[in-house]
């Protein structure tokens, strides 16, 4: 089922959702089913419990407070998707207050970046599923068709080092980093549907493969998370390939195949092979323990990490059902990346082994956790939920076990 479709068939439970907006729990009259069930409403009641102070993260505060941003952005991303899978109207109540209480459905000031218009992409399901207006789409549909009709054409380089956090590089006029792909593709998709403007869908398609172009390297299926990287070793002489980087990419990949259906000139198959040869270089790169590395070259010399092993679970369970990959080759890496996700997650849901905000592989601590983290272990546990409820032979497996 398209990206597009699923959405517009959520519109008769949406309309039905009703209630006061306030901090949701997840727990619902049934008990869950499923051991990721389990997990996956501790994880999401733990970090909805814990927005309003973040001294539990140890950097970058005003980023993970701006509601607006992509910190949020990603988290809320990954909330949404597990409340469609699951039908949780508690957390429709909780996803809509934020967009619309909280942030007036309203985008960065930084018109050109991608991580200030990723939230659109949560603006954009809540319209479409019938759970808000047009006020939800008229930011990002504005925007969107400005830039598809201003054509940025900077270089792809990074001009400096030296800018602040906050400042724009002129490169980040485009989708110039790896972490661009997934803040950006589901909305341009979105709005691309919404709008039937071809030229929105044109744009993004020159301009993903532009920075694919750029910053894929084709002899590990990986891509450089910007220009510093390309050329660049790390300490074992591996290309420095960042794991939550590809991550970024990969589930960005889910968004964008979903989302071709429909749109002219779509060229699926392209997507298809590129979500294809990214999912071969994982099967080489999973370390022993189920996770992908903070450096995805150098598993096993470098930090475990938690974000990117979520987003890479999350892709291939999907790529598997949608049977875009081979079943016997990805199901055994799949369970291990399960139970690697799954031993992540403390008693009362928060998690572990998240790598803080960056732009490359960083050492990672146990006692680590971020919005974004939360985000992606939300996305692979839709995935594995829908194949729990595929068929009754899948109880068999872990995460569709019975909780304890």
């Amino acid at each position: 089922m398209s990206r597009l479709k699923s959405k517009l068939g959520r519109l008769a439970l949406a309309l039905m959702v009703a209630g006061v907006a306030g901090k949701a729990q997840c727990q619902q009259d049934a008990q869950p089913q499923y051991q990721v069930e389990k997990i996956a409403n501790q994880v999401a009641d733990w970090q909805l419990q814990h927005l309003d102070n973040f001294d539990y993260i140890p950097s970058f505060h005003k980023q993970t407070y701006n509601t607006w941003g992509w910190v949020h952005a990603a988290f809320y991303v990954g909330l949404n998707r597990w409340a469609d899978t699951t039908q949780n109207g508690a957390l429709y109540r909780d996803i809509l207050h934020w967009a619309d209480d909280t942030n007036h459905f309203l985008l960065g000031p930084r018109a050109y970046h991608a991580d200030d218009y990723a939230v659109g992409q949560v603006y954009t399901d809540l319209y479409l599923s019938g759970r808000a207006g047009e006020q939800a789409i008229l930011a990002s549909k504005n925007l969107l068709t400005h830039i598809a009709e201003a054509k940025p054409n900077v270089d792809l380089a990074f001009n400096s080092d030296a800018l602040g956090e906050q400042e724009l590089r002129l490169c980040q006029l485009r989708w110039c980093w790896s972490d661009a792909l997934f803040m950006a593709s589901a909305v341009w998709i979105d709005i691309a549907h919404i709008t039937g403007n071809d030229e929105i869908f044109e744009f993004f398609n020159h301009e993903f493969w532009a920075a694919t172009d750029y910053l894929f390297n084709e002899k590990t299926g990986f891509y450089f998370r910007d220009s510093r990287f390309i050329g660049k070793k790390g300490d074992f002489g591996e290309d420095v390939h960042w794991g939550r980087g590809n991550g970024w990419v990969f589930a960005a990949m889910v968004d964008i195949l979903e989302g071709l259906d429909g749109l002219p000139n779509n060229h699926k198959d392209k997507y298809e092979a590129l979500f294809k040869r990214m999912a071969k270089g994982l099967v080489k790169t999973q370390r022993e323990d189920g996770f992908w590395a903070a450096s995805l070259m150098a598993p096993e010399q470098t930090s475990k990490e938690l974000s990117g092993t979520a987003f890479f679970l999350y892709g291939l369970v999907w790529g598997v059902d949608n049977g875009l990959l081979d079943a016997a080759t990805y199901n055994p890496i799949i369970d291990k990346a399960w139970q690697a996700m799954k031993n992540s997650v403390r008693d009362d849901g928060s998690l572990t082994w998240v790598q803080q905000i960056g732009f490359g592989p960083e050492s990672v601590v146990e006692d680590s956790t971020q919005l974004y983290g939360t985000g992606a272990v939300l996305l692979a546990a839709s995935e594995l939920y829908k194949r729990c409820q595929s068929q009754p032979a899948n109880n068999q497996l872990d995460y569709c076990s019975a909780p304890d």
